[in-house]
């Protein structure tokens, strides 16, 4: 039997707190869940959302700040509603014309604002700084803010090499004290590695230090390309099924000249036959099929842009829109406008996607028909 003659009493336990100490053996559990979204996004904690260049990463980061807003179960987890902070330094415009329409019809939605400023989270400073301007717009809306994002990691670090352990270190550490200082769940939007492992670019220590992480891919399913979500870090909690989706152009209206005018949203889909891991199926993944979200992505930037054309775009315009990285190994220019054909042949076979050929190798998307935004 122990012996708890020595067991330490009230004064020596307050003084034992005082030098920064908590005896586990009194402490009593904490049983209130405190969420943005339940068992994925946890009050005081930092995630990292990573994938390949145009795979649907922004898209998907609105969609879960949309249904914050709103305050509607996202992929049947029960959500806390409250305001939405997008520090959009890459694209500031483009989350704005993403996130708008997940919430034009929710007139009782909390706010989903848009800082169209770079923040170094490496820097006390602009940590600082931003905590002060996050705690002013809470006032100002008189909402309780739930759910930071900022996209991206590389224009968050300031001139820090996120290559460096000791640099992505110092910009974990100033995500997770906006968390815990303004009571928050925190995501950094990051790239994934040109290796093609899955790992997001960089230091080890984006995944290492966050609480938790979401891997997004490329995958064909049926009924067309796909991006798988993985999560593939949680730290107090089970990790999530996976969740797919896919991107569309929602219509927004026409322009003077009567062309549509889009932006690409993510559209969820049946995850089910993913498996619990979320492993890939058995047949192999095509080159063209996992480049397919990157070219429908930029279809729909290009078409969001308003320069679309009733004669729709040629395959160089759709290849430069599309991140580097896509078709990176393709070499040349003319190898990857060969390829960006290949996958937009591939799409204009299939109607569920909405890719039309509108004239000899140009292309367009079709206006979407209405879908729900919800998984």
């Amino acid at each position: 039997m122990l012996d708890n003659s020595n067991a330490i009493d009230a004064a020596e336990e307050s003084k034992l707190r005082r030098l920064g100490f908590v005896n586990a053996n009194r402490h009593a559990v904490d049983l209130v869940a405190r969420y943005a979204i339940k068992g994925m996004l946890n009050e005081g904690e930092v995630s990292l959302v990573h994938g390949d260049g145009n795979v649907g990463k922004t898209a998907f980061v609105c969609a879960l700040g949309a249904h914050i807003c709103r305050g509607e179960r996202f992929a049947g987890r029960r959500v806390t509603r409250g305001m939405v902070l997008h520090n959009a330094a890459e694209a500031p415009q483009s989350v704005i014309r993403r996130a708008g329409p997940l919430l034009a019809d929710a007139l009782d939605a909390a706010p989903y604002l848009v800082l169209e400023r770079r923040t170094d989270l490496g820097c006390e400073e602009d940590v600082a700084g931003f905590i002060e301007r996050a705690r002013r717009a809470e006032d100002a809306a008189g909402e309780k803010l739930r759910l930071v994002i900022f996209d991206t990691a590389n224009l968050s670090m300031g001139e820090r090499d996120e290559n460096s352990t000791r640099d992505v270190s110092d910009v974990i550490e100033g995500a997770k004290s906006i968390a815990r200082f303004l009571r928050v769940h925190v995501i950094i939007v990051h790239h994934s590695g040109k290796a093609g492992d899955g790992k997001a670019r960089g230091s080890s220590v984006f995944r290492d230090n966050a609480d938790a992480a979401f891997g997004l891919r490329s995958e064909e399913r049926d009924g067309g390309p796909c991006t798988v979500v993985t999560n593939n870090k949680q730290r107090d909690d089970s990790r999530s099924s996976p969740i797919a989706f896919r991107i569309e152009a929602h219509l927004l209206g026409h322009d003077q000249d009567g062309d549509p005018v889009t932006t690409p949203v993510a559209r969820f889909i049946d995850a089910a036959g993913l498996g619990a891991t979320g492993d890939r199926p058995a047949s192999r993944e095509t080159a063209s099929s996992r480049r397919a979200p990157a070219v429908i992505a930029a279809l729909a930037t290009l078409q969001a842009t308003g320069d679309a054309a009733g004669d729709g775009f040629a395959v160089a315009d759709i290849r430069r829109a599309c991140d580097m990285t896509t078709f990176a190994e393709c070499g040349t220019d003319p190898s990857r406008d060969k390829a960006v054909e290949r996958v937009l042949e591939v799409l204009a076979k299939n109607p569920a996607v909405g890719v039309n050929e509108i004239g000899r190798k140009r292309f367009m998307l079709a206006a979407p028909r209405p879908a729900p935004v919800a998984p």
